[in-house]
């Protein structure tokens, strides 16, 4: 703990990237299993919006509070595509 009584920040060791387009029907599934896991080294899941035009980023967005690891969303729309 730092002077303040709060955990100091650790830097996730492990990012798990997810990217998706429209894909508000399956990721809910994905994120559950991701937050059933028991992993011993600080991580994060980074959720790469591909230009979702369904309730995608609304799911990540709505799961962040109770999420047991950092989770974050980031708009890749900018280039749709699988590459990108």
């Amino acid at each position: 703990m730092n002077d303040h009584g709060a955990q100091p920040h650790v830097p996730p060791q492990i990012s798990v990237l997810i990217p998706v387009y429209n894909g508000e029907g399956s990721l809910g599934a994905q994120l559950d299993a991701l937050a059933s896991q028991q992993v011993p080294e600080p991580w994060e899941v980074i959720v790469s919006d591909n230009g979702s035009t369904d309730g995608t980023r609304d799911l990540v967005l709505s799961r962040r509070e109770e999420f047991p690891v950092p989770l974050r969303v980031i708009d890749s729309g900018a280039h749709p595509g699988v590459s990108y």
